[in-house]
């Protein structure tokens, strides 16, 4: 908070007519402040949180390494939101692969759902040589949705969806 709190304010002294400032978190970097230290960001021009959830679905997040739960994410994301932080939520559709793609949309569904974030992104999963998924895709562990199955992935997901106040979007 000390750091942050820090850069804003030398951002808002050397720049009196900034509007907004948005940066990239994690779940655990919201979970770290209190709502006193969150409302003091936000005062600060701290506009947009952009955060990975991924999938809501734990497993699948425990395979790629992410670091956190979909709940620990949900809760940070509810509680930017009460500072009145504006919280832009990304999930990547085919990152339970062919095996896990049922429990990744209704798992991920039900997570944007309790989370409620402001904006959305889907964005579709691509293995990138050299990482450990694109080795698990090449030697058969982990199956890549298809064109089309990646269509119905987003179908499910959005069919299943119950947001109140979100912009959407996917490529």
């Amino acid at each position: 908070f000390d750091q942050l709190n820090a850069i804003l304010q030398t951002l808002n002294a050397f720049f009196p007519r900034l509007a907004r400032v948005s940066l990239y978190a994690n779940g655990s970097s919201i979970a770290t402040k209190c709502a006193e230290e969150l409302q003091t960001l936000r005062a600060l021009k701290l506009h947009t949180l952009y955060m990975g959830l991924e999938s809501g679905d734990d497993a699948i997040l425990k395979r790629c390494r992410k670091g956190e739960t979909a709940e620990q994410m949900v809760w940070a994301g509810i509680e930017a939101q009460a500072a009145r932080l504006r919280m832009s939520v990304m999930v990547l559709l085919g990152l339970g692969g062919i095996d896990g793609s049922e429990d990744h949309v209704a798992n991920t569904a039900e997570a944007l759902n309790q989370m409620q974030p402001r904006l959305l992104s889907a964005l579709r999963v691509i293995p990138v040589p050299g990482t450990e998924l694109h080795a698990d895709a090449a030697a058969g562990r982990f199956q890549q949705l298809t064109e089309w199955q990646a269509v119905r992935e987003l179908r499910e997901v959005i069919a299943r969806l119950n947001l109140r106040n979100t912009v959407f979007r996917a490529n």
